[in-house]
């Protein structure tokens, strides 16, 4: 199972995700950080992945945000999660953020150990133009 189908993220085939996954490598202002594991035939199998990019904003000052995070199961509570936050946080120094659904709790519980702060609630609304 891909590690983005452990968090409900279906709704695409790897062709697709390899497509944004160039497009966040190209980019300046993204990076994606993952940790891997030999497995017992000593291949690597990748246990977690880390999303930032850095948010611009015209009305505020700028951030670094957590754009996606995903360990695998068996592998949580281990501390890779928060290696790839520290690692992310280490290499891009400023003001961090990172949104979660409110029905995660446990992954409320994650960033407040690893130091983040609710700062706010919010309501997000979608639409999609032709």
């Amino acid at each position: 199972m891909p590690l983005s189908e452990h968090l409900q993220y279906k709704d695409s085939s790897q062709s697709a995700a390899r497509l944004r996954l160039n497009k966040l490598i190209e980019s300046s202002d993204h990076w994606v950080y993952v940790v891997e594991s030999a497995n017992s035939e000593q291949k690597k199998d990748m246990v977690g992945w880390l999303h930032c990019f850095h948010a611009l904003r015209l009305a505020s000052e700028s951030f670094y945000k957590i754009g996606g995070m995903v360990v695998c199961p068996s592998a949580r509570r281990l501390g890779i999660g928060k290696l790839l936050v520290d690692h992310a946080m280490s290499s891009h120094s400023g003001k961090w953020r990172v949104r979660c659904s409110e029905t995660r709790k446990e992954t409320h519980q994650f960033y407040e150990n690893v130091g983040f702060t609710t700062c706010k609630t919010q309501c997000v609304f979608e639409k999609y133009s032709e």
